[in-house]
């Protein structure tokens, strides 16, 4: 496949991924209960958000590469269709037993790792500042059990979302002048 068909393929591929989290989180959750999982929702948003606003513009760890939206664009898709699907998807069906969840997280992390391979293979996302797949894979890891804790427990998912920040900010050399 030549580039421009990489390009192509890689900027129409996401429609398709919001469509699909779309199309599972309206079949197989009850879609009145929405409320009940709102305020991690929003959590999974200004996390995310938070990123946006420290690194993308001064010093990005990754960023969408789309010749017809753009990042912000595909920023605005994830906080409207992506995360609120995922999340509603993710805790609707959250196991009870400790292997299970175990497994469940994997599973989402496998998800959610393999959609940014393609993208990555697709060259429709772009690694920056020592960034890689294994570093979305380990953040993967650790986000979905932050979205049960803090459905669970917010202000402790909060503590924990900035140290991981701050380690994240540590790890990859981030200017902090630059933020200034």
């Amino acid at each position: 496949m030549t580039l421009e068909n990489k390009l192509l393929v890689g900027s129409i591929l996401p429609l398709f991924f919001y469509a699909a989290w779309f199309i599972a989180a309206y079949k197989f959750v009850n879609i009145r209960d929405w409320p009940k999982y709102y305020k991690t929702i929003l959590f999974f948003n200004l996390a995310s958000a938070i990123y946006s606003l420290i690194f993308l513009h001064t010093y990005p760890l990754w960023q969408y590469k789309n010749i017809f939206l753009g990042h912000t664009f595909l920023d605005l898709l994830n906080f409207i269709i992506g995360f609120p699907c995922a999340t509603i998807i993710f805790l609707h069906y959250y196991p009870k037993k400790v292997y299970k969840q175990i497994i469940y997280i994997l599973m989402f992390m496998l998800i959610y790792t393999s959609v940014e391979f393609i993208f990555y293979r697709l060259n429709s996302i772009v690694y920056y500042n020592g960034w890689s797949i294994g570093w979305s894979a380990i953040h993967n890891l650790y986000q979905f059990p932050l979205l049960m804790l803090h459905q669970r427990n917010p202000i402790w998912a909060w503590l924990i979302s900035f140290v991981a920040l701050a380690i994240i900010m540590y790890v990859f050399n981030y200017p902090i002048g630059s933020a200034l």
